[in-house]
This record gives C-alpha cells, structure tokens and sequence, in this order.
C-alpha cells in the first residue's frame, strides 16, 4: 500500500518531467531483480516529495515510520549494492538506476560530497559503451531509448552547474541532431531539457565573468 502511494507521487509528479523509467516496467515479476530495483529507484525519487512523509516504510523495518533521510540512504545503498553485483547485467538498466541515484541520493558524510557526480559520471560512462550518444537505433524501442539519453544528458548539465564540473558529454561527440531528439520529447520534459540547455550558456558567462573579477581583484591589491 505504501509504495502504490509513492508510485502515484512519482507518476503525477516525476515522471512527467524526468520519464527516465518506463511505467509499464514497475509491473513485472516483484520476485525479479530488475522489478524490484526498478520499484526501489521510484520510492528513492517519490520519497522526497512532502507528500510521501506518512508511507516511508521498508519490508525489512515493519511497520516503523522512517524519516526522508533514513528512508533514502537505506533505499540507496541498496540499490548500489545490487549494482555492484552480477545480479542484474541489463546495461540499461544500470543507466536508469545510476541517473536517478545521482539525482536523489544524499551524501552522508564530507567523504561522499562527490558521490552524486560520480554515480552521474558512471551513467555516462555506460552511454557512451553502448553507443547510445549515436543517437542511431535500429530497434522497435528506439524511442525510449533516445528519452534515456536525453535524460542522461540533462543529468550531465545539471552535475555540471551543481558541482562545478566539466560535461562529460559534448555535442560534437553526439550522432544526430540532438535540437531534433529534444523536440520530439513529451512537453514537461522538453521543458526540462530546454531549461537544461541554458544551463550551457549560464556556465559560459560565468566563466567570462570570472577573469574580469579576478583582474579587478589583482589590481585592487
């Protein structure tokens, strides 16, 4: 019953705007790992909405009441650790858990400041290895798989503005008109990606900005 009510808060309100996991797929055998890791990833997101406070319970806690915090790093670690095993070898799906892990999941301690970018910069790495940055599928899910990149590419902007990183992907590295595979999205999550591109131009001005301020400073001194 909890996580019917985490799955509604994702639906309305998460997946709209970032669709990086295909509804139908939460349906699957619960008893199969890659169901399971999948309804994980939507309890990880749908958990830090306001709304979910009073449904932030696992199978293995009974019926105690977690707080967000709590919630989230059990459900992360998780996650992570079934990633770091043989059990699941559906590259893609390691790209969906990765991209939704470096949004949602909350570093505990200084050591794992950069944890975010990192499981970020993992999701990219395994992009690029299949050939997904082509932006060439010949295959009946050739849609969904341009949504992932494209979701995966607003993760890298956003890692980017946030932490102060360079891009890990670069148009001129990309296959196809990639103006072409952002209008083809649904509207919210077009949206997304357009306020991801400004992203580009805000860092660029920063960093023409920056040495003038700099060159104030040294002469001030």
């Amino acid at each position: 019953a909890d996580f019917d009510k985490l799955k509604a808060i994702f639906i309305q309100k998460i997946h709209p705007i970032f669709p990086i996991i295909p509804l139908e797929a939460l349906d699957g055998d619960v008893s199969d790992p890659t169901t399971v890791v999948l309804r994980q990833l939507v309890s990880l997101a749908a958990g830090m909405d306001p709304d979910a406070a009073q449904h932030l319970r696992l199978w293995n806690r009974g019926l105690e009441l977690l707080t967000p915090a709590d919630f989230s790093q059990s459900i992360s670690s998780s996650v992570r650790a079934i990633l770091e095993t043989s059990i699941i070898a559906d590259r893609v799906l390691h790209i969906r858990a990765l991209t939704l892990l470096s949004l949602y999941t909350q570093p505990t301690c200084a050591e794992e400041s950069d944890l975010p970018a990192q499981l970020g910069g993992r999701a990219i790495q395994h992009i690029q290895t299949l050939g997904l940055h082509l932006l060439r599928y010949d295959a009946p899910n050739s849609d969904e798989l341009e949504t992932l990149f494209c979701s995966v590419w607003a993760l890298d902007r956003v890692n980017g503005a946030v932490y102060g990183r360079p891009y890990l992907l670069h148009e001129r590295d990309i296959g196809a008109n990639l103006e072409a595979c952002i209008r083809k999205r649904p509207p919210y999550f077009r949206l997304f990606l357009l306020v991801c591109q400004w992203l580009d131009q805000v860092i660029e001005l920063g960093a023409r900005v920056h040495p003038l301020s700099l060159d104030r400073d040294v002469a001030h001194h």
